[in-house]
């Protein structure tokens, strides 16, 4: 898919409210007006992220998850879309590429259409979409497979100054399920437990931004 297609699934995903009259200069998609959520634009996007799980199955299960808290945060949090933790100045900044990217403008262009076919990006964008934006560089690095590129923002970019430099450092860790921890669950279910290995594709992709 290129970009003109990419702006036609964002021109048939985000509407704005005719009501309200849009001052020059206001963000568009190609020749229509997109909604914003500034402050006082009595606006927002009216489409989330999109994930794919179901989330009314997903709070099935967990109705007897023995930490009630971490369940209203899951369900919550793919429901109504996962808080980065962002505690920094909203304040409009400019970024340039990574250079990586050169060279590999198409690929990247490929995979940022997939990403706004799949509903999880917007754009492109003619003016800038909200007044504070702030752009982080994207990249490619390449995957364990030959020929095979993941596209990254750095959000890590500038150093000191960073959207990852105002997140708090408890929130950025993530801890994984040992195999001891395995081998007790094993010991304690007694014999004819099963065990299962899953990977989920794109995982990260999975979780919707709120």
């Amino acid at each position: 898919m290129n970009v003109r297609s990419a702006r036609d699934v964002i021109q048939s995903r985000l509407v704005v409210d005719s009501r309200i009259p849009l001052a020059r200069g206001e963000p568009r998609v190609g020749d229509r007006p997109i909604a914003t959520g500034g402050s006082g634009s009595g606006r927002v996007f009216q489409e989330r992220a999109l994930t794919p799980v179901d989330v009314d199955r997903l709070e099935f299960y967990l109705t007897e998850y023995d930490r009630p808290l971490d369940a209203d945060l899951l369900v919550q949090g793919f429901r109504d879309g996962f808080r980065l933790g962002y505690q920094g100045p909203r304040v409009r900044r400019r970024a340039e590429n990574l250079r990586s990217v050169r060279g590999k403008e198409e690929l990247v262009q490929q995979k940022l259409a997939k990403e706004v076919q799949e509903g999880r990006m917007a754009g492109p964008f003619s003016v800038w979409p909200l007044r504070n934006l702030t752009v982080s560089p994207i990249g490619v690095v390449p995957k364990k497979e030959r020929g095979q590129f993941r596209l990254i923002h750095h959000l890590s970019w500038p150093e000191g100054s960073s959207v990852n430099d105002f997140i708090l450092e408890a929130l950025t860790k993530v801890s994984y399920a040992s195999v001891d921890v395995a081998v007790t669950m094993v010991e304690q279910l007694g014999l004819g437990a099963l065990m299962a290995k899953t990977d989920i594709k794109a995982l990260i992709r999975t979780l919707a931004g709120g």
